[in-house]
């Protein structure tokens, strides 16, 4: 957390593949997932190029993705979906099928140090730092990430029926200004 708060801006600028780059931390969630009984799909990882620190980005998309691996049911799968979002923008949508996070907790749950009520059972260890620290390393990039939880049917019965999290970054590297767009970019 304290590396993220360090810098005003990212302290690289890499030109980052954002296609590749998402699917492989995608493949390594996999493999973390798969010794838990759950999976983790890409559903579709269209190229980008973008600018920003490349580790700063694999730590925020590495935390939320451990964070649904966590919550999601045995026998289920975590869903990765990467794309572009108009001109200036890519999308990286994580939803998991666990049991959600009730709506008056969605925005605390990215404070340090926050845990929503329902998790904070021994068996699901943490210290409530994780989206706290993908959060100020979207921001870095002038990204935002929210939260949402998802409704339907979960185990045959009314309830929460998972989660969804979404990254949107900063501008798409070669958009030059928001006059190039039809959308306000989050860019630089």
């Amino acid at each position: 957390m304290s590396r993220c708060e360090a810098f005003a801006e990212p302290p690289h600028r890499d030109i980052i593949e954002f296609a590749d780059f998402v699917e492989s931390i995608v493949s390594d969630a996999d493999f973390e997932a798969t010794a838990r009984k759950r999976r983790v799909s890409m559903l579709r990882a269209e190229t980008c190029r973008l600018a920003g620190d490349r580790e700063l980005f694999r730590e925020a998309i590495e935390n939320i993705m451990r964070n649904a691996i966590r919550y999601t049911p045995e026998g289920t799968a975590v869903t990765v979906d990467a794309y572009r979002d108009g001109l200036s923008e890519y999308r990286i949508v994580i939803r998991d099928s666990g049991p959600g996070v009730p709506v008056e907790h969605i925005e605390a749950i990215f404070e340090p140090f926050y845990r929503a009520p329902q998790r904070t059972d021994p068996d699901s260890p943490g210290f409530g730092i994780g989206l706290a620290i993908a959060k100020r390393a979207i921001g870095l990039h002038q990204g935002i990430i929210t939260a949402q939880p998802r409704r339907g049917r979960l185990r045959n019965r009314d309830s929460p029926a998972g989660f969804r999290c979404s990254i949107v970054t900063g501008k798409i590297a070669g958009v030059k200004n928001r006059s190039e767009t039809d959308r306000m970019p989050l860019g630089w």
